[in-house]
């Protein structure tokens, strides 16, 4: 085995009585070691022995750095202790010097990534694509090399590849999901080190198919569980009045003039505990303040009803009724979620109110509505 540091000066004396010397240890190599292992110097009990770079090295050493992957340690002194001092001058050359058998601490290709799990989001199924960057940190001894894969729907499309990432260093990969079906879609992505173990990171995310027209049937959306398709309606079993847990149905449309849009739907809300969902448009509904309420209930059936928002008012007073969302000509995504257990929804239709103003001063049953302005 090589040699994995060299020594300056090649040769250096202690003289009788000496309390202290030094060489300065060089490693070369990408390997890091620690403390004794890189360490010349004199046993004296050992009456005037001298040491290899070996584990065993100095036990009275008052200094032991680390030396990292290809650096110096230009503080290699040796100090004995007082009472321990050369009882004969000795030599002490390179040629003293390793190879090491230090035990390395940790794997020579071990990899960090992060985040450890992403979710894309939504993305129109053949039309849109959602990308995440991922984080590759070397938490290993040497440089490392690797490769970053994944399969369809999602692909790498930067960073597939890494060479000689320096220890503690990072590098980025970029992974793009490009949905070619309506559904929930989950992959993972390998970060595959070179000698080392892989890292896995979890991903999904969820394709929505572009409606032909501005109404639409409920089930036309991507659902997702425990939101399941009754044939004519959506609806979910369980109640997830925090969110958590809840039911996804997701619809992506396009509008070619730019102004104020109102959603209208038809409802089924029997009770007081089966009256509400969570609606936003282009983004994942917030909790609580997302909340549509449906404040005129029991319905006899299905009825006709606008989408309000919660906002900061209450469950029976919205602060948006109804909701008008500002929205620019192109593509958009609609995202119903489950709330409350048993409120059916029918049918959907997204209907232009007015070009948009520079301000939001359009008021409702239940107080001003809100202007939500998305690209």
């Amino acid at each position: 085995m090589d040699k994995a540091v060299s020594v300056e000066p090649g040769t250096h004396t202690w003289d009788s009585g000496a309390t202290s010397g030094y060489l300065q240890a060089d490693n070369t190599k990408v390997i890091g070691f620690t403390g004794p292992a890189v360490r010349v110097g004199y046993d004296f009990s050992n009456n005037a022995r001298p040491l290899h770079a070996i584990n065993t090295l100095i036990q009275a050493c008052s200094q032991a750095p680390d030396l990292g992957p290809k650096q110096t340690d230009t503080t290699n002194d040796w100090d004995g202790a007082a009472s321990e001092t050369v009882p004969t001058a000795i030599t002490l050359t390179a040629a003293d010097v390793g190879p090491l058998s230090q035990t390395q601490a940790g794997s020579s290709a071990d990899i960090g990534v992060t985040p450890a799990a992403d979710d894309f989001g939504y993305a129109i199924v053949s039309t849109t694509t959602a990308d995440r960057v991922f984080t590759i940190t070397n938490n290993g001894v040497s440089l490392v090399s690797g490769t970053v894969s994944t399969s369809a729907p999602f692909s790498v499309v930067a960073g597939g590849t890494f060479t000689d990432l320096g220890v503690g260093a990072s590098t980025t990969a970029t992974v793009r999901y490009t949905p070619t079906t309506a559904a929930k879609h989950t992959g993972t992505v390998t970060f595959a080190p070179a000698g080392g173990d892989n890292a896995v990171a979890d991903v999904s995310g969820i394709g929505a198919e572009l409606q032909g027209s501005l109404s639409f049937n409920s089930d036309t959306g991507t659902l997702v569980a425990p939101m399941v398709d009754g044939g004519t309606y959506i609806s979910q079993s369980v109640a997830t009045p925090s969110g958590a847990g809840s039911g996804i149905s997701a619809y992506a449309f396009s509008i070619t003039t730019s102004g104020n849009y109102k959603i209208s739907t038809s409802v089924d809300a029997p009770s007081t505990g089966s009256n509400s969902f969570f609606v936003q448009v282009n983004s994942e509904p917030s909790f609580v303040t997302d909340a549509w309420d449906i404040i005129d209930f029991p319905t006899t059936g299905f009825e006709a009803r606008d989408v309000s928002i919660r906002g900061s008012g209450t469950f029976d007073a919205p602060q948006y009724d109804p909701m008008i969302w500002s929205l620019g000509a192109g593509n958009h995504i609609l995202i119903i979620r489950g709330r409350e257990a048993n409120t059916l929804l029918a049918s959907i239709a997204i209907t232009l109110e007015a070009a948009a103003p520079t301000s939001a001063t359009a008021t409702g049953r239940g107080g001003a509505a809100q202007l939500l302005i998305t690209p």
